[in-house]
């Protein structure tokens, strides 16, 4: 297995990509036949396993009928856990050089789920300590502890290691990963919002699944984008700071290759 980031920024050394570029990246890096497969699965994964889950859930209902808020509340930490594993898991793929199966795909999302609690832990609690200081810092600093989890997933630092990369990384570029962020984030909502209009609860089965696709892919094609984002501010401060030869010269500045994604 090969650690792989593109280090070139939108074809020059200077330039970070525009919103318009960073879709398009997106939208071929989400839709590669070779791999869409893997990713869907992956995501459908935790589908099945809802389905068990509430099916036990209803044998339960039928022997314990007074306990029916306990029992079907159950399920739905257990499938939550299941889905970010897969996301976490498609995230770390796309920096792979080779194509992962989806049960490899399984496996990182289960290596990153730990470190992701941690650190998602650590972005919560700062981002609400700054909105309580009249909100404007906890966006702030939401943003700049935002890729953070890129980090975690691309380059295997976590905890504090991650927020203080982070911080480095979207230094001069909050307005750029606001509106990137917004960009996508819009553009999502716009695509569920059409999916719930278009194929409501009570249609078809085939319109259903139908449904469900449309969903899996939305969520891949924003993490994606991320992943293009995180690349562009990932290499625009390796060229500006020499990082890779100061990693090169560093016997402990190792990435996430050679510590975790040997054969």
């Amino acid at each position: 297995m090969h650690y792989v980031m593109d280090t070139t920024i939108n074809g020059s050394n200077d330039k970070l990509a525009s919103t318009s570029a960073l879709f398009k990246m997106a939208y071929q890096l989400s839709s590669d036949k070779n791999k869409l497969h893997d990713y869907a699965v992956a995501f459908i994964i935790p589908v099945v396993v809802s389905s068990l889950f509430f099916g036990i859930a209803f044998c339960l209902f039928i022997i314990f009928p007074d306990k029916e808020t306990l029992i079907f509340l159950i399920p739905v930490p257990i499938i939550l856990l299941f889905l970010l594993v897969a996301f976490l898991g498609i995230l770390s793929s796309f920096n792979f050089q080779r194509k992962l199966s989806y049960d490899e795909i399984i496996i990182q999302g289960f290596k990153l789920l730990f470190p992701f609690l941690w650190l998602a832990l650590l972005n919560v609690f700062i981002i609400l300590f700054g909105l309580c200081l009249l909100i404007i810092p906890g966006i702030f600093w939401g943003i700049r502890f935002s890729l953070s989890i890129g980090i975690l997933a691309f380059e295997g630092q976590k905890g504090f290691k991650a927020l203080t990369r982070s911080k480095a990384l979207t230094q001069h570029h909050f307005f750029y990963l606001l509106l990137n962020y917004g960009a996508c984030g819009a553009v999502t909502l716009v695509i569920l919002l059409a999916v719930l209009l278009i194929f409501p609860g009570d249609t078809h089965t085939i319109l259903n699944f139908a449904r469900i696709f449309i969903i899996i892919f939305s969520a891949i094609f924003a993490s994606a984008f991320y992943y293009n984002l995180f690349n562009q501010l990932s290499s625009r401060y390796q060229l500006a700071a020499g990082e890779s030869s100061s990693e090169a010269e560093d016997p402990e500045s190792k990435t996430w290759n050679s510590q975790n994604l040997r054969p």
